[in-house]
């Protein structure tokens, strides 16, 4: 489920960043959980990789039915998973909104994160 094909007789230190994000991922589908949670689960990976990592965590949540919580500086990485983002500002939460609306929020962190990323990520064929 998690691409780790014809890898199972390679040592750890033998495995790609992305590898030991897919085993992460692999470990914690083994108990079929309800919440999964992420921390940072694309950070030091190259754009190809980091995607692949986002598909799969939609993937996952939608064949186990959970929620997933992820914690991600990665604003390209969370309007592709999300469904719902909130923004931590100085220890607190400054806004909570879904993913589709979230870029059109009146707040300067957002106005900042806008101008950078033009154009949502598509999960799929359809927009996020």
């Amino acid at each position: 489920m998690v691409g780790l094909e014809n890898t199972e007789k390679k040592m750890p230190s033998d495995l790609s960043g992305g590898m030991k994000k897919r085993v992460g991922i692999a470990r914690l589908l083994a108990y079929r959980p309800k919440i999964l949670l992420y921390d940072e689960p694309t950070t030091g990976l190259d754009p190809i990789t980091a995607e692949q990592i986002n598909e799969l965590i939609v993937k996952t949540q939608e064949e186990l039915e959970g929620t997933s919580v992820v914690v991600t500086h990665d604003i390209h990485s969370a309007l592709y998973v999300a469904d719902r983002i909130a923004l931590l500002e100085n220890g607190q939460i400054s806004v909570i909104s879904d993913a589709k609306t979230f870029l059109t929020i009146d707040n300067p962190t957002i106005t900042f994160l806008k101008e950078r990323y033009k154009e949502q990520p598509k999960r799929g064929n359809k927009n996020v």
